[in-house]
């Protein structure tokens, strides 16, 4: 799973240049703006804070649903292997030997898998992230 790993950090990061700096970046200049009008009452500062940061926090709060989803996924692949491998084991320590290959090549099936629907997840972030955070 070391490839299907390093394939979402890449694209993560991607992302991460993308879009999220820029989200980041706007919260802050916003956020700056807030704190720029000493006539703004507190709770006024608050409000216009919380404002600002909502589509940063929409943002990661989307990013985190979708990071768990692949998640989901590829623990519920690997969970189906253990099962398989669970259901051919009979305490026999060379069919153990081969029961560990087996797991090896449905968690490589797996990892496959997973390369293979990444660009879904990473297509649907980007769009949403494109189109989304504005939404308040």
């Amino acid at each position: 799973m070391e490839k299907f790993a390093n394939k979402v950090q890449e694209e993560i990061e991607s992302i991460d240049r993308e879009y999220l700096r820029k989200i980041q970046g706007d919260m802050f200049r916003c956020n700056a703006k807030c704190c720029d009008n000493p006539n703004t009452s507190q709770v006024d500062m608050e409000r216009c804070l919380e404002t600002c940061s909502h589509p940063a926090v929409k943002a990661q709060q989307f990013m985190n649903q979708q990071m768990q989803e692949i998640q989901d996924r590829v623990q519920r692949c690997l969970m189906g292997c253990a099962d398989e491998v669970k259901d051919k084991t009979t305490f026999n320590r060379a069919e153990d030997l081969v029961n560990s290959v087996e797991m090896k090549k449905c968690s490589a099936k797996c990892e496959d898998e997973m390369l293979k629907i990444l660009p879904n997840y990473t297509k649907k972030m980007r769009e949403w992230l494109s189109k989304g955070y504005n939404m308040q």
